[in-house]
């Protein structure tokens, strides 16, 4: 016979927050049900064990100052040469890999006329944002949507 306890009742039980009628039948049915009888001991040992956590250790000050220093020498390289082309190139590769899923979708079309107009209007105030200063670039997009 399948186990038909639901297992907020034995964490209610364990907390002791249960109402008493529902006690009284849960007692009941752990007289009989294996299942719940081993979800109960597995609770309380967990229960018993997080209780008897010792409280952690703060982190020494050096260990900050180790992780930023092996940070910044992995990413030391990856920055350097990044031009601003190069960039946007990467903004309209995201772009237009994330309308993909519009593949999938009803109404493909207008949808698709849509995340079109949104990447030449990125991409349109991208460039002349690079060529003006980056809040022209901003104020046309602002514009466009």
């Amino acid at each position: 016979m399948e186990c038909k306890v639901d297992s907020y009742i034995i964490q209610e039980y364990l907390e002791k927050t249960i109402a008493p009628l529902e006690k009284v039948f849960f007692e009941e049915h752990l007289k009989k049900c294996k299942k719940c009888r081993l979800e109960l001991t597995h609770l309380k040992l967990l229960f018993f064990e997080m209780e008897n956590l010792k409280e952690t250790e703060d982190i020494p000050k050096d260990v900050e100052y180790v992780r930023k220093d092996v940070l910044d020498e992995i990413f030391k390289d990856s920055f350097e040469g990044f031009k601003i082309r190069e960039f946007i190139k990467n903004q309209k590769e995201m772009v237009s890999l994330s309308t993909n899923f519009t593949n999938f979708l009803p109404g493909k079309k207008l949808v698709k006329k849509g995340f079109e107009k949104a990447n030449i209007c990125i991409k349109s105030a991208s460039k002349k944002g690079v060529k003006f200063g980056l809040r022209y670039g901003l104020k046309l997009i602002q514009e466009r949507i």
